[in-house]
């Protein structure tokens, strides 16, 4: 079982209420009778103030009616809006806002109209992030940040950025938030406005907690309740007191996090903000959780649920249902878990954003609540129908993207049927693996939490389906450190500086530890480094910078058999006796996580024979992806229009030429008796042109991968003329360019470093070859690592002579691996490639 702590809403949104009262108030006639329009504005105003937000919405009701000039309608509008968000009631707040913006644009003063329209596109933007409408809200906040700034109004930008930030958040979208906090953090300090200094700390803070960043979220949550606290401002002293609980609790603070729940509660009755009250419960229940006393548990979630329901704030609601249904789960009362976890799920899956970019990151902030319901599903013995949660709770982003480019995978949810179903059109064995986070961990954001269990489903080609469990506790290593230490970095086709290289700065001292490399962009010449003891400011840094100190944590181990070995006995061993006996029967693998990485072909058995000898490999995201795919590909013959290029030149970013690549280009052209693309002629714009028509594409050159940006991985190409030079020009075939195009390739091979990895996500991984499937190409040869150039070149030599001979990718990969044993016995030289797809 798993521990989830809660990911609740770490701050209160800045209103925009009373920007424009002393303004709106200068404009006013002088009245005197005792119910004039103008009191009753000031008196709801009032109202408010003290959380009287029912009677703040009866008062500015009574004014609206009487006010007849636009500026005034708007701005009783906007209170009216700013209360029912106080509420929780967001879809009256959007209307409310709404009507507010039509009002303002007929404000003939432009500063006032200016004013009057960004307060009202911003309460706007709140009710739209609550209701889990985020990419709309993103584009409310933009509209009002352009008001602000074209106004001058730096007090608004502030406001927004921080506003923009939390949305960004919310769509798991951690690194621009925290850039946008801290933008609004800078102007808070400029203009000397503690309340919004307040505001931006607890924001950026809570940002930083979701990453795990715990000790910088501490330090920036104590200042922010500092602040909060000579303000005498209740309700942002609730918020940062609850922030600090949930922090303290994950770092095992368990007392101290209890009495930040239980004052943070006390100050959200205090001041009637529902919201707040649901997270100050959850946090107390997650909190009894943890000792053991699941009665006060339960009825602590519960009450959250039911004040998260009562409210339009689907997200706090499905994040209420989680922890509930951990709870039940923990009294051992499964049926009621796994009735409320499929609540919970249900929930959350109505808040997915159609782009592709964010419904990616949204569905990796999901993805544990899938997890959860899976482990009550096998406690309930119920094995098939943890399987299909299992596949709804991966690459349902990826799944979705096909769905609208193919008709051959259909939207709807796979069931166990269609499952069975795929298996035996395909004529292969399915193997799923689930990565189960141990018991204390707790969860915020895209953490994971160190697995202690592994799940694995095996469907064969009959559609029979088998559930055997792993117990991964009391390991020496992890399974995650298994994979990383299990690939090798040495003998490559790139000498250059890659991610997880440990580099210096010019100029520092040699006794500091070094950094990590996260990412680097070959176009901007610019890596990312993180730090083992402290946050970077300014993690980004030109690649000049730098030098290389050692290589990888994907160091020279791979001589070290024992890791192949374990890997096969955590992986392979539990399932070998449902495996085919036939060497050419078809194995699909159906990785999670780190498990993407794992070079399934290299696992050894006792005996030391390979996986490989044994077996034919393939691996695919999800089962639902294998829908509609065709079990082999056609044969290759030299009538087909082929794609080779090898070795462009001049490379971009200075880059080393591969002589073996060009050569690999030429000899492979020769077996279809066709041209290779070398040298100066492999221009990016002539192959993009290419692209489209290939039914192979080869391409041999470097590859890059990116994890902070992983549309902006790359392959290499010769630059457009100068005159072109720019996206699409610049010698770098990006991910996001290949996903945007239409391809009809049944097969392109990725004969470069590091093709096959990209961001790691729930997703599974994003980069190069999920941009290639999406693109319409069934099935892509990937490396997972970066691969010496001549061995390379003789395994796709191979590779493309079985092709000829008649074999299907999947039999001719095996085969040319199983070449190389004599010549290239090291995994490091065949084991890197992999395909993906049918």
């Amino acid at each position: 079982m798993m521990f989830f702590a809660n990911r609740r809403l770490k701050r209160t949104s800045r209103l925009f209420l009373g920007v424009l009262l002393g303004l709106l108030l200068t404009f006013q006639s002088v009245v005197t009778f005792a119910q004039s329009p103008v009191e009753l504005f000031v008196l709801g105003r009032q109202q408010y103030g003290n959380h009287q937000y029912e009677a703040a919405i009866a008062t500015w009701q009574q004014a609206l009616a009487l006010y007849e000039r636009p500026a005034d309608q708007a701005a009783t509008l906007n209170g009216l809006a700013a209360a029912h968000l106080a509420l929780g009631q967001n879809r009256a707040a959007v209307a409310l806002a709404s009507r507010a913006l039509d009002s303002s644009v007929q404000v003939d003063e432009p500063a006032m109209a200016a004013r009057l329209q960004a307060q009202s596109l911003g309460n706007q933007g709140i009710a739209q992030r609550a209701l889990g409408q985020y990419l709309d809200a993103i584009a409310t906040y933009q509209q009002a940040l352009t008001l602000m700034q074209d106004q001058g109004d730096q007090l608004g930008e502030s406001r927004v950025l921080g506003l923009l930030g939390n949305a960004h958040e919310s769509l798991g979208d951690f690194d621009q938030a925290i850039a946008l906090h801290q933008r609004s953090l800078a102007l808070a300090k400029d203009l000397d406005n503690p309340l919004q200094e307040s505001a931006a700390l607890n924001n950026l803070g809570a940002t930083y907690a979701t990453e795990g960043q715990y000790p910088a979220a501490i330090k920036l949550y104590q200042q922010s309740l500092t602040i909060a606290q000579s303000l005498n401002d209740n309700l942002r002293i609730g918020y940062a007191l609850n922030n600090l609980g949930t922090a303290f609790h994950a770092q095992g603070q368990l007392d101290q996090a209890i009495q930040n729940y239980e004052q943070s509660l006390a100050l959200a009755t205090t001041v009637g903000n529902t919201g707040l009250e649901v997270d100050a419960l959850s946090g107390l229940g997650l909190a009894y959780e943890e000792l053991d006393d699941y009665g006060q548990a339960i009825e602590l979630h519960s009450r959250s649920v039911s004040l998260s329901t009562a409210i339009d704030d689907p997200r706090r609601q499905g994040r209420t249902l989680n922890n509930l249904g951990h709870a039940l789960f923990g009294a051992n009362r499964l049926a009621e878990a796994e009735a409320t976890l499929r609540s919970a799920i249900r929930t959350l899956e109505a808040l997915r954003p159609s782009q592709d970019q964010y419904n990616i990151s949204l569905f990796d902030t999901h993805v544990l609540t899938y997890n959860l319901l899976q482990q009550i599903l096998v406690a309930k013995n119920k094995p098939e129908a943890a399987l299909e949660i299992a596949e709804r709770g991966r690459a349902q982003a990826f799944v979705e993207l096909l769905a609208q480019r193919s008709d051959q995978i259909p939207t709807t949810k796979i069931s166990l049927q269609e499952i069975q179903t795929i298996a035996q059109e395909q004529q292969a064995t399915l193997v799923e693996y689930t990565l189960v986070p141990d018991a204390s961990f707790k969860v915020q954001g895209k953490q994971r939490g160190t697995a202690e269990s592994l799940y694995i489903w095996v469907v064969q080609p009959t559609g029979k389906v088998i559930f055997r469990q792993v117990d991964l506790k009391g390991k020496d290593i992890s399974i995650a450190a298994l994979v990383e230490t299990s690939r090798d970095r040495s003998g490559l086709r790139s000498s250059a500086i890659r991610p997880g290289d440990q580099v210096r700065r010019e100029g520092e001292p040699t006794d500091w530890p070094p950094y990590e490399v996260t990412a680097i962009n070959p176009q901007a010449q610019t890596v990312t480094l993180s730090h083992p003891d402290f946050v970077l400011p300014n993690p980004v840094v030109p690649l000049s910078d730098v030098y290389q100190v050692t290589t990888s944590a994907f160091a020279p181990v791979l001589q070290q058999q024992q890791y192949w070995k374990e890997l096969h006995d955590l992986l392979i061993e539990p399932i070998a006796d449902l495996l085919p006996s036939e060497p050419t029967a078809r194995i699909f693998f159906i990785p999670q996580e780190q498990l993407f990485l794992v070079p399934f072909p290299a696992l050894q058995a006792e005996d030391n024979s390979y996986l490989i000898e044994h077996h034919t490999i393939l691996t695919a995201p999800a089962i639902q992806v294998l829908q509609g795919a065709q079990p082999t590909n056609n044969a290759l013959s030299q009538a087909d229009d082929m794609l080779i290029v090898g070795d462009p030149s001049p490379m971009p970013a200075n880059l080393q030429p591969l002589p073996y690549a060009r050569d690999e280009a030429k000899q492979i052209a020769n077996l279809f008796n066709t041209q290779a693309i070398i040298g100066d002629q492999a221009t990016e714009p002539t192959i993009q042109q290419a692209l489209s028509s290939a039914r192979l594409i080869h391409l041999a050159t470097h590859g890059f991968f990116n994890e902070t940006n992983p549309l902006e991985g790359s392959l290499a190409l010769a630059p457009g003329p100068n005159d072109q030079l720019g996206p699409g020009s610049d010698g770098f075939l990006t991910a996001r360019e290949i996903l945007d195009s239409q391809l009809s390739a049944d097969l392109v091979v990725l004969s470069a470093c590091d093709t096959g990895r990209g961001r790691i996500t729930g997703d599974g991984v994003v980069g190069l070859s999920r941009s290639f499937l999406a693109a319409g190409v069934p099935r892509v040869m990937v490396s997972l690592w970066q691969v010496p150039d001549e061995a390379t070149s003789a395994l796709m030599l191979h590779f493309y002579g079985q092709r000829l001979a008649g074999e299907d990718s999947a039999q001719a990969l095996r085969q040319a691996m199983l070449s190389m044993l004599d010549n290239y016995p090291a995994p490091i030289n065949w084991a890197a490639f992999t395909l993906v797809g049918g």
